[in-house]
């Protein structure tokens, strides 16, 4: 089993994360020749090559969820990674291939043009770069002055790769935490809403209860009202007959004997013996 740097598999990643038509599949365009010599892929920074240098990249491919290799021709073109001027560099040879694995074999040669160095995506597509093809993804190369440039560059790159990860989860974090107090100033609002509600009721309540004591007290002062005007009337009527009569005397006896002789002298009425 080949054996990658941190930076290759940094690298890699990069690729699946930024690539553009041809990225849909899973066979990365590797880096084979550099100036004729094959490239050791055991090697730190391997995929590498100065301005001018004539290099070649190769690739088996299966078919995949791009267009299927017979609808080519197929070009490659090289864009600085994260944007910029886009270079064609020709077509893109596909033949069949004689191992057990994928159908297809790629293969790429051009001369590295005059570009900043740095990290550069190659990618392969249709003439209009509309598509790619198979399960083919596109290849990285640095562009460098020597080894221990590209190396830097790679280092560089996979920190800042780091930095990207790293700055979208802030991003995510920070998308919580605002989702997190609009939920909050929601809750508050609806607490308030209540305690709205709740004042509310308990004013009514208190309005009611006020109402009902009232009416309590209106009936209690109706019925005081109706046994005045009774007695009222009862002591007019008693008066009236008191002056209807004359004077009323009214003696209280002494003893026991002034009450039997007053009972022996008030006049029977009749039918009394």
């Amino acid at each position: 089993m080949r054996r990658r740097s941190i930076f290759t598999i940094a690298v890699w990643v990069m690729l699946v994360m930024t690539a553009g038509p041809a990225s849909a599949g899973g066979s990365p365009l590797e880096l084979a020749r550099r100036d004729g010599r094959p490239v050791d892929l055991r090697a730190p920074a391997w995929g590498w090559a100065p301005i001018g240098s004539r290099v070649v990249f190769r690739s088996a491919f299966c078919d995949g969820q791009q267009a299927d290799p017979a609808e080519g021709p197929w070009f490659a073109r090289m864009r600085a990674d994260g944007g910029g001027p886009v270079f064609r560099l020709g077509a893109v040879s596909i033949q069949a291939s004689t191992g057990s694995g994928c159908p297809y074999v790629a293969t790429l040669t051009f001369r590295v043009p005059e570009v900043t160095h740095g990290e550069y995506w190659i990618e392969v597509c249709d003439s209009g770069c509309t598509t790619g093809v198979g399960d083919l993804m596109g290849g990285m190369l640095i562009v460098a002055g020597s080894r221990q440039e590209a190396a830097v560059i790679g280092r560089l790159d996979a920190i800042l790769l780091r930095y990207e990860r790293l700055n979208q989860r802030y991003r995510a974090y920070l998308a919580e935490m605002r989702a997190e107090h609009d939920r909050m100033t929601e809750l508050e609002e609806a607490r308030h809403r209540l305690e709205s509600q709740r004042d509310a009721a308990l004013a009514q309540r208190e309005r009611a209860t006020a109402a009902a004591d009232d009416a309590r007290a209106d009936a209690r002062d109706w019925r005081l009202a109706t046994y005045a005007a009774f007695a009222l009337l009862l002591a007019a009527g008693m008066v009236a007959m008191v002056r209807r009569r004359g004077t009323i005397r009214i003696r209280i006896p002494d003893s026991p004997d002034e009450l039997l002789e007053d009972a022996q002298d008030r006049p029977r009425g009749p039918g009394r013996t």
